[in-house]
């Protein structure tokens, strides 16, 4: 992911991904109960790829998203 100044440049993925898996920033965070913010960070430390639709629009894919659920094992886990 390039930056330029303050702000992020999306990286364009040829990758083929189902317009219905697509979600915006609030709505990922809101999936996770985090923060705009957060996704964008998780986007900037290439956890997620964004999708450009357009010359605006950034979309996350859903289902990459719920990839980076993972479950922790342990005592004391609430």
């Amino acid at each position: 992911m390039a930056t330029t100044g303050s702000r992020t440049k999306a990286r364009r993925s040829t990758k083929s991904v189902s317009p219905e898996n697509l979600i915006t920033y609030e709505e990922a965070a809101q999936t996770y109960n985090v923060s705009e913010r957060t996704i964008r960070n998780w986007v900037q430390r290439g956890l997620l790829t964004v999708y450009v639709i357009g010359p605006r629009l950034k979309r996350i894919d859903k289902i990459q998203l719920s990839q980076l659920a993972v479950p922790v094992q342990g005592k004391g886990v609430a």
